[in-house]
């Protein structure tokens, strides 16, 4: 059993599927001491997340939930004469980089009796819910927003949970799963610690990939911050085991309608959102958000925001190149061509993270 630290008033808890929170409203961290990842054990075994098990939090190995998620495609583009890696998260079991966290919070879950769960999305966070609750058998109630993609929405009824639509903003949706949660275990990949841990293995394997060396810059859309989160500490604790000498710098990409950490980083007020075609980065209230801005920090990275006119055109342009993602992923090439600007990225490895499926994309 791990504790859990609150972020906000150092206080301790046991770890317990029903605390989702600290009583002072701050968000939880766990105190996890990773073993030692020796490469040369690496060899032969499977080629999903659990290969790095040395330095994940589950209780039992052998019982873990899994649909073989992880080492997803690094593979090679270039975009306006600029070569980078692209990391293709997009090709999980249910068309998202959140299967990695899903896939390690519904470990946790099964492993304590867990039921029954909720969860509040904008779609590939309830989808991976409900597809890693399928495979351990709980049910699941997916809270999404009245707007939601009905691709999205289709794929977390396929996986036989119930979804609940709601008016108003993404925080009354995260308000109608919490009331609920009363009744069932509230899995939310936002404030569970579980789910990082789990999206951290993107770090190690982009490291893997590339020889056990680290990338200069790896870009990827941040909307409640769950992936760029994960890549610091991934890269942070290879860090530590003298796997990699620094750390990657980290641009987060948002939309221009949706931009709080910009915000933060900025020291501005939050401010409500607009409608954005990027809906799975539209996030108004992080509430992580000062996690990423440090993350950003330690790293010496960026935050980037785009206007909603460039998101479509950068989507069609993924396509173009192989890369079938939805308008979300695309914020990451927006994002180089922002940063080419301000960076002589020659003879830099530079890592692009895209990560939902264009199969969800309703457009």
């Amino acid at each position: 059993m791990h504790l859990w630290t609150c972020g906000s008033c150092g206080k301790c808890y046991p770890e317990d599927p029903a605390l989702w929170k600290c009583p002072c409203g701050g968000p939880f961290h766990m105190n996890f001491e990773p073993a030692r990842l020796q490469p040369r054990r690496l060899p032969g075994r499977a080629a999903d997340q659990w290969r790095y098990r040395e330095v994940l939090p589950i209780h039992n190995w052998h019982e873990r939930v899994s649909l073989g998620e992880g080492l997803t495609p690094l593979v090679g583009v270039i975009h306006k004469k600029i070569p980078f890696l692209a990391k293709l998260d997009y090709l999980m079991p249910s068309g998202s980089f959140k299967d990695r966290g899903a896939s390690l919070l519904m470990s946790f879950l099964a492993s304590r009796g867990v039921r029954g769960v909720v969860e509040d999305s904008s779609g590939n966070a309830g989808a991976a819910i409900a597809c890693y609750s399928a495979r351990a058998r709980i049910s699941a109630t997916i809270f999404v927003p009245a707007q939601a993609s009905p691709a999205k929405v289709r794929a977390i009824t396929a996986f036989g949970a119930r979804v609940i639509k709601v008016k108003g903003s993404r925080e009354d949706v995260t308000a109608g799963a919490r009331s609920a949660s009363v009744r069932d275990c509230y899995a939310s990949h936002v404030w569970n610690p579980y789910f990082v841990h789990g999206t951290k293995t993107c770090a190690y394997e982009i490291v893997e990939q590339l020889g056990w060396n680290a990338p200069d810059w790896v870009l990827v859309p941040s909307g409640s911050g769950t992936m760029l989160l994960g890549l610091h500490l991934g890269f942070h604790e290879m860090r530590g085991q003298g796997l990699i000498e620094t750390l990657p710098r980290l641009v987060a990409s948002q939309a221009r309608n949706c931009n709080p950490l910009e915000r933060f980083v900025a020291g501005k007020k939050f401010r409500s959102s607009k409608p954005t075609l990027a809906e799975g980065a539209a996030v108004a209230r992080p509430p992580r958000v000062a996690e990423m801005a440090r993350a950003l920090s330690e790293s010496r990275g960026r935050v980037y925001s785009a206007p909603e006119e460039k998101l479509l055109p950068a989507t069609e342009t993924c396509w173009r190149y192989g890369l079938y993602v939805e308008p979300t992923s695309a914020l990451g090439l927006t994002a180089l061509e922002d940063l080419a600007q301000e960076e002589s990225l020659d003879g830099r490895k530079v890592v692009v993270i895209f990560t939902g499926s264009g199969l969800k994309f309703s457009g």
